[in-house]
């Protein structure tokens, strides 16, 4: 608002009236938080997730053999090369079921996390159906946003150290099929997890960061002057965002009444009831 000393004039040296501020507004809000990452490892619980982090980062999320261990994101930072010291942030969320996008399990919890992830890891627990989990995790993703399928994305196919070469030789030729490329890795022996940080890195690379829908600022769209005769000789002047101004003026509004006359020729009340005649 403004107070009196604002409507000073030569003519008007102590006015007796002031404008009070407008009202404010109240809304309820619910803020969700979203992780930033550069890739989010995607899979079944118990599919060896945080134990990919472990290996691959300095983090140390908890790892237990039974599903929904990790119940709260974890973050990572990983290391490719010891010179040239690149690295790329990796986040180990919660494990997503079949329904996750109805909230089934800790679906949610999951998926919303991905939102930001520039790239996808799904990985597969080689020892239990990779094929049917791959396609269920795609499946429940598409449900929640078929815009992120788009994202790029690896297989690492974890847990090869409980199969012999030749399964794990088909078992990647068989996902090697759904279009993405195929790593065999053991989270538990280390082995191909170097191959996979480098292949990480490079999607990482060539992927910019993904744009998220911004909020519009709402536009509020205000009514003009309207006069409307209500018997002979008589009218009613309406203007929603005059009446609020109005309604703001505290005081001796008498007073007040040479500023008025601006206030309302400004608005284009005088021109509305000329043109009313």
């Amino acid at each position: 608002g403004r107070g009196n000393l604002h409507f000073v004039t030569p003519t008007r040296q102590a006015p007796r009236f002031a404008e009070a501020g407008e009202e404010g507004e109240k809304r309820r809000l619910r803020l969700e938080l979203m992780l930033i990452a550069d890739v989010g490892l995607v899979g079944y619980p118990n599919a060896g997730k945080s134990s990919l982090l472990a290996a691959t980062t300095r983090a140390h999320p908890k790892i237990a053999p039974y599903p929904f261990t990790t119940l709260s994101p974890h973050l990572g930072v990983v290391e490719v090369g010891e010179e040239e010291g690149e690295r790329f942030t990796l986040a180990d969320i919660p494990g997503i079921i079949e329904g996750a996008s109805q909230g089934k399990g800790l679906g949610l919890e999951f998926l919303r996390h991905i939102a930001r992830t520039r790239v996808l890891l799904y990985v597969l627990d080689a020892s239990e159906e990779p094929l049917r989990a791959f396609r269920t995790l795609r499946k429940e993703i598409e449900a929640y946003d078929p815009a992120l399928l788009r994202r790029p994305g690896l297989i690492a196919l974890n847990k090869v150290d409980l199969l012999t070469p030749k399964e794990v030789e088909e078992r990647v030729a068989e996902l090697a099929q759904e279009g993405l490329p195929v790593l065999p890795v053991s989270a538990l022996t280390g082995e191909g997890l170097a191959t996979l940080k480098e292949a990480l890195l490079s999607l990482v690379k060539a992927t910019p960061a993904p744009e998220l829908p911004r909020p519009a600022p709402r536009v509020l769209v205000e009514a003009g002057v309207e006069v409307v005769p209500l018997e002979e000789g008589v009218y009613e002047v309406r203007s929603p965002a005059l009446e609020r101004y109005l309604s703001r003026l505290k005081g001796d509004l008498s007073e007040a009444a040479g500023y008025l006359q601006e206030v309302f020729r400004r608005q284009g009340v005088e021109a509305a009831l000329k043109a009313k005649g």
